[in-house]
């Protein structure tokens, strides 16, 4: 299954070599709202800005976008959230940033958005 990494930070990072690891998952594209990071390559994948996102799904056939930014706030989360909302994507979260530095944060670990986080 195709899908995208929203976020190049640290989480992005161990994020995008756990999916290496996996066979059903291929990341084909990160994204990320630092303009500083947008061109450069986190474990041979290109960081775009949030602005090519429907591009990036249309092209990759994206059906999962994986949000790896467990630090934010609820107000820019939120605005992560609706703006991914509006496209035909599934939407998961990373769990805390303990379980990510102290190293159990494989794939499998991702949850599902729920709705009522966008609106």
């Amino acid at each position: 299954m195709p899908v995208a990494i929203y976020g190049s930070g640290e989480a992005g990072a161990m994020l995008s070599e756990s999916i290496q690891n996996s066979n059903r998952y291929k990341l084909v594209a990160m994204i990320d709202d630092d303009d500083k990071k947008h061109g450069t390559v986190i474990n041979s994948q290109m960081v775009h800005s949030p602005n090519v996102i429907e591009k990036l799904i249309s092209e990759n056939h994206i059906k999962l976008i994986l949000l790896a930014i467990p630090s934010i706030g609820k107000i820019h989360r939120r605005k992560i959230l609706k703006r991914i909302s509006q496209y035909p994507v599934n939407v998961m979260e990373l769990p805390s940033v303990e379980n990510i530095i102290e190293g159990r944060v494989t794939i499998n670990d991702v949850k599902q958005v729920d709705v009522e986080d966008i609106l």
